[in-house]
């Protein structure tokens, strides 16, 4: 098997690893994974030959892990629960937020620059409306935070 930069397994492989032992079954993993028994069972397989222990005992339509395997799960497990934390602070961090302004024409005037400032090193999308029509100024400073925001 080809080694990669971290010198780790196959990521299918260690992927097919902890879902099998995750439901003690190649069935139910391979259903998580939308592959058949058989191609988890392989990964597994190849997975225990890189490593050279078996990590399941296989009884009969049952599986067990063994003591390696049972290290070997745990740190998977572990390791992907930190990965889809990170990964999922990440997506929310860069989602879009949206705020909403509704202004008067002489609040819109006075203030706007100033909430501009603050607001333009931000994600936000900002919309705007007002009672009456903004003056040309707001207007320009309206489209000008739409173009830093977006």
């Amino acid at each position: 098997m080809v080694r990669r930069h971290y010198n780790l397994p196959s990521l299918n492989a260690l992927a097919a690893f902890e879902a099998a032992a995750r439901h003690l079954s190649l069935t139910r993993a391979s259903s998580e994974l939308n592959v058949t028994p058989g191609a988890v069972s392989k990964q597994v397989k190849m997975l225990e030959d890189e490593i050279g222990r078996p990590l399941f005992i296989r009884l009969l339509r049952a599986l067990q892990l063994t003591p390696e395997g049972e290290t070997v799960y745990r740190t998977l497990r572990e390791t992907f629960e930190r990965i889809s934390a990170n990964l999922q602070s990440v997506h929310s961090d860069n989602a879009i937020r949206t705020v909403s302004i509704g202004a008067t024409t002489a609040f819109a005037q006075l203030w706007l620059k100033t909430l501009s400032l603050m607001v333009a090193p931000h994600s936000f999308y900002v919309t705007w409306s007002a009672e009456r029509r903004l003056p040309r100024e707001a207007e320009i400073l309206r489209d000008w935070l739409l173009t830093q925001t977006a």
